[in-house]
């Protein structure tokens, strides 16, 4: 899955992630979430079957990841995180659109997420790509912050509606 992008944001390219990647995932993962993964549990991800591991990278630098299972006719994304010095310049939607790519790709109905309530750009950037909330769930997270759950469903008439 090799992919160069630069037309709108950062140019980078998308490729799995591999063990060489961990030390700047963890920094990044450590930067944006307040109960980061481990590297245990990245490397458990790795080694799923089910599970695929994005990175965007520039000049060997790890810019953003997402972290997402395949089960049946759905998706799953379990974890996604741009470095914070990258953010708002178009790693996270060019990581979003590899996963809907893989989608268009792979016979998917829906993809699911959640996300803190509290993070109105992440909301806002799967909103873009016609995630919908569905629920939310109270207190969810170890701080007791809700998370809402969100989802984005194939349309019979084509691919949610979001240009590519």
């Amino acid at each position: 899955m090799f992919m160069t992008m630069g037309e709108n944001g950062l140019d980078c390219q998308l490729r799995e992630m591999d063990t060489e990647d961990l030390p700047q995932v963890l920094i990044i993962e450590q930067a944006c979430y307040p109960q980061p993964w481990s590297a245990q549990m990245f490397q458990h991800e790795m080694d799923n079957h089910l599970a695929h591991l994005v990175v965007c990278e520039q000049n060997g630098q790890v810019l953003g990841y997402i972290c997402f299972w395949h089960v049946a006719s759905e998706v799953e994304i379990h974890n996604v995180a741009t470095k914070p010095t990258c953010q708002g310049h178009g790693i996270g939607g060019k990581l979003m659109t590899s996963v809907l790519n893989y989608v268009a790709n792979h016979k998917v109905n829906s993809v699911f997420l959640e996300v803190r309530s509290s993070n109105t750009p992440a909301i806002r950037l799967y909103e873009k790509f016609c995630f919908k909330p569905t629920s939310l769930r109270k207190k969810y997270y170890a701080d007791g912050e809700d998370a809402l759950l969100m989802e984005w469903r194939q349309e019979p008439s084509g691919f949610g509606k979001k240009e590519r």
